[in-house]
């Protein structure tokens, strides 16, 4: 064959090399080309505190070494429903400040990762049962994995401004009252809701939901 043409293969072949190295040196959401979140972003932060939530009732699973349900947990949270990294690159895409939104980036990569280590049968050979000091230092280990992507989900959350997520603590906080059964349809009384009425300060809970609601869509859509 050619000289030349077999050493222009060649090139070829080594740049193609070179850019699928360069391209798998970038993280992942940085070559996502969605473009920006349509929904406003006290919305996105909701689940991100909702998984932030379950925080302290996987701490306690994993004392009582319910392992079962740690990692049933944690599964929610970085896979359905929450997708907790795909959740916080989202909220970072509204970041205009470049470098706030990198650093944001990186706290969601490090909140994730921690979280799945939380689940110490990915990374120790547990086939055999483990030790009374062995179930001590794992469960050590899934503490201090769970703390440290608590650390980065909070850090991660001082770098959205407090406005937005004041509105999407006082709607998780709706929900809440909404799914406990605090509020009922019928307005109390009839058959047809187990529930308690509003009191005023729930009232005024939910009135706030909706001013920050308003507030939050109006701020979004004038920007946009």
């Amino acid at each position: 064959e050619d000289q030349p043409v077999v050493l222009r293969r060649l090139l070829l072949g080594l740049g193609a090399t070179g850019l699928a190295a360069a391209l798998g040196a970038i993280p992942t959401e940085k070559l996502d080309l969605s473009g920006a979140p349509k929904q406003p972003l006290f919305a996105l932060l909701v689940p991100i505190l909702e998984a932030l939530q379950q925080f302290a009732a996987i701490e306690e699973a994993i004392t009582y070494a319910q392992w079962g349900q740690v990692q049933a947990s944690v599964s929610r949270i970085l896979k359905n429903p929450t997708n907790l990294k795909a959740a916080m690159i989202q909220v970072a895409k509204l970041e205009p400040d470049g470098d706030k939104a990198e650093k944001m980036r990186e706290f969601a990569r490090e909140a994730a990762d921690y979280l799945s280590q939380v689940d110490y049968d990915q990374y120790f050979d547990t086939l055999i049962k483990p030790s009374g000091k062995q179930e001590i230092e794992f469960s050590q280990f899934s503490l201090d994995s769970l703390a440290a992507s608590k650390r980065n989900i909070e850090a991660f959350l001082r770098l959205v401004p407090a406005d937005q997520l004041e509105a999407a603590q006082s709607q998780l906080d709706a929900r809440s009252l909404f799914a406990s059964g605090g509020v009922s349809s019928s307005g109390g009384g009839g058959g047809g809701g187990s529930g308690v009425p509003l009191d005023k300060q729930d009232i005024k809970e939910v009135a706030k939901v909706d001013v920050y609601k308003l507030n939050s869509i109006h701020d979004f859509l004038t920007k946009s």
